[in-house]
């Protein structure tokens, strides 16, 4: 295919270049954001260099590269649904409530152990149980009462 010999200008206008290739504007205007993103000059020269790589590039590899984006960006926005709907949350934050969970269930074991041995000593098993079990439902009765103030 003979290629004819186009004018060099500095700048085109998209009118001209859709005129020429008989394309719509916004056709024309899509060559010229992907031209500039490539580092091509909006030239003649520039254009021709553009669709013969277009060419090149074989139609399969260009769809496979537009269905792929196209699923990134659905996997984008199911992720962003999810966090939105707190079906889905940042390993950062379930982090941070475990360490606080923990933090309080730290501080009830440590009043239990400081607490206990006046409140059992001299006791026989019988007597310590009832109480062992008291302080172990109230354990319980926190944690799930932290638990229920996390976001």
């Amino acid at each position: 295919m003979a290629r004819q010999k186009l004018p060099s200008k500095k700048e085109l206008t998209l009118g001209e270049v859709a005129e020429k290739y008989q394309v719509s504007d916004a056709a024309t205007f899509a060559w010229k954001k992907q031209m500039r993103a490539a580092g091509l000059p909006w030239t003649w020269e520039g254009i021709e260099k553009f669709k013969d790589i277009k060419r090149a590039q074989p139609v399969g590899e260009l769809a496979d590269i537009k269905k792929q984006k196209l699923q990134k960006e659905v996997e984008r926005l199911d992720i962003k649904i999810q966090r939105e709907r707190a079906e889905l949350v940042l390993a950062a934050e379930v982090q941070e409530a475990f360490t606080r969970i923990l933090s309080i269930w730290c501080s009830e074991i440590d009043a239990l152990v400081n607490d206990l041995p006046g409140q059992i000593g001299g006791l026989s098993e019988n007597e310590m149980l009832p109480k062992l079990k008291s302080r172990g439902e109230m354990l319980k009765r926190n944690a799930g009462q932290a638990i229920s103030m996390l976001p």
